[in-house]
C-alpha cells in the first residue's frame, strides 16, 4: 500500500485481498469465491476531520466468546493513512455492526507517512472487554518508524470507545522506507479467555541498509526502541520492503512434549527488486536462520507479504506441509505466491496467480 490503494494480499485468503479480486473482474488460475454476506460500510473514507480522501488501509481481528454466553464475537479494527490526510484507526464489533473512528488529525499524533500496520491483542487486566491495539507506521516527517498504542473497549454490548495508551518511539539512524508489525498467537494458551492470548508481537523494519526484527509486548511495550536493541537478520539491501509474520513453534519435535519458542518470519526483497526471500528468527534463542531465495531473477518484486498458521502442532518445517505463504507483486500486472513446498527449490512460483 504505496501512495496508492493497494489491497494487502496475504498467504492465507484474507478479506482485503478478496475486495481486490472482487474489484478487478480478472482472476487468473485462482477458483473465484463470491461473497458470502452483504457489505456493510464501515468508517469515513474522508475520516473524522474531513480533511481529505484515504490513500490505503490495513485490518486486524479478534475473537472473544461473550460473557453472557452465545456464539463468539470478533472486533475488527483497521489503520488508514495518505492522500494528505493525517491517518487514523476505526474499530468495528462484527456482531452489533457498531463502529468507532479515531482520526489523529483530531488528537494531535504524527501524520503517517506509509506503510500503515495494525494488530490487535488481549489486555491482562480485562480480558474480555478490553483490547490492546498498536499501529506501526512511517511518520511523514522525518521517515521514522512509530508504534502507537490504543485501548478499544468493547465486552459485546453498548458502544465500543478508543482511547490512546502510549506509543512507542523510535530513536535516531532508522530512515526507515517499511514496518510490519504481526501479534504472535499462544495456540496453547487458553485458560484465560478460552482462545489462544495475544500479547507478544513481531516487529520488523528496514534501517536503508539491513532487514531489523524485534519482539515486543502489547501489554508491556518499550517507550522507546534504538537500532542497537534490534537484530538484523539481512544486510546490505536498500528499500527491502520487509514483512512479518509472528508465530510459535515447537522447536522439539512433532510428536513429543512441546518446546515453544517465538519466531518471526520475514519475507523480504533484494536491492534490484527482482530477488524475493524468506528468513527466520528465534527470539527465544536468538538465532537467525539461513537466507531462503524464493523467486527467479528478472521479474520485479514488490510489496511481499507474510503469513503462517499459529498452530505450532501443524507449522513445523520438517512436516510435509505448507507452513508460510508469501505473496508479492511479480513481474508486471499480476501477483503470485510463495511457500515451503514450491517445487525442488527456489525460482518455482506456487501454480495460483493473480491478476489485479
Amino acid at each position: 500500500m504505496k501512495k496508492q490503494i493497494r489491497f494487502r494480499l496475504l498467504a492465507c485468503i484474507i478479506l482485503a485481498g478478496m475486495i481486490g479480486l472482487a474489484q478487478s473482474g480478472r482472476v487468473y488460475g485462482q477458483v473465484f469465491v463470491g461473497p458470502t454476506g452483504v457489505d456493510s460500510p464501515w468508517y469515513n473514507a474522508l475520516g473524522p476531520a474531513l480533511t481529505s480522501y484515504i490513500a490505503g488501509i490495513n485490518t486486524a481481528m479478534i475473537n472473544y466468546i461473550p460473557s453472557g454466553g452465545g456464539p463468539n464475537g470478533s472486533i475488527a479494527v483497521s489503520a488508514y493513512y495518505g492522500n494528505g490526510c493525517s491517518g487514523g484507526i476505526a474499530s468495528l464489533d462484527l456482531q452489533s455492526k457498531i463502529h468507532k473512528q479515531f482520526d489523529y488529525a483530531l488528537i494531535g499524533r504524527p501524520s503517517m507517512g506509509k506503510s500503515p500496520d495494525i494488530i490487535i491483542g488481549n489486555n491482562e487486566l480485562a480480558s474480555n472487554a478490553v483490547y490492546n491495539v498498536a499501529v506501526a507506521y512511517i511518520t511523514l516527517a522525518g521517515s521514522n518508524p512509530r508504534i502507537d498504542y490504543f485501548r478499544v473497549i468493547d465486552g459485546g454490548g453498548g458502544t465500543p470507545t478508543i482511547a490512546p495508551a502510549g506509543s512507542t518511539i523510535f530513536g535516531p539512524g532508522f530512515n526507515s522506507n517499511t514496518i510490519h508489525i504481526d501479534v504472535i498467537a499462544e495456540y496453547g494458551n487458553t485458560n484465560t479467555t478460552g482462545l489462544p492470548w495475544c500479547d507478544s508481537f513481531a516487529i520488523t523494519c528496514d534501517n536503508g541498509t539491513d532487514v531489523l526484527v524485534y519482539e515486543a509486548s502489547l501489554n508491556n511495550p518499550p517507550p522507546s526502541i534504538t537500532p542497537a536493541m534490534m537484530h538484523v537478520v539481512a544486510s546490505g539491501v536498500a528499500d527491502p520492503q520487509p514483512d512479518v509474520a509472528g508465530i510459535q513453534r515447537n522447536v522439539a519435535c512433532s510428536t513429543c512434549s512441546p518446546l515453544i519458542d517465538n519466531l518471526a518470519l520475514v519475507a523480504f526483497r533484494d536491492n534490484t527488486a527482482q530477488q524475493l526471500y524468506y528468513v527466520e528468527y528465534d527470539f527465544t534463542t536468538n538465532t537467525v536462520s539461513a537466507i531462503r531465495n524464493l523467486s527467479s531473477p528478472g521479474f520485479n518484486v514488490n510489496y511481499p507479504r507474510i503469513d503462517a498458521p499459529d498452530d505450532y502442532n501443524i507449522n513445523d518445517p520438517t512436516l510435509p506441509h505448507c507452513v508460510y505463504k508469501v505473496v508479492a507483486e511479480y513481474g508486471t500486472g499480476g501477483s503470485s505466491t510463495w511457500d515451503n513446498m514450491t517445487g525442488t527449490g527456489p525460482g518455482n512460483p506456487d501454480a495460483s496467480v493473480m491478476s489485479i
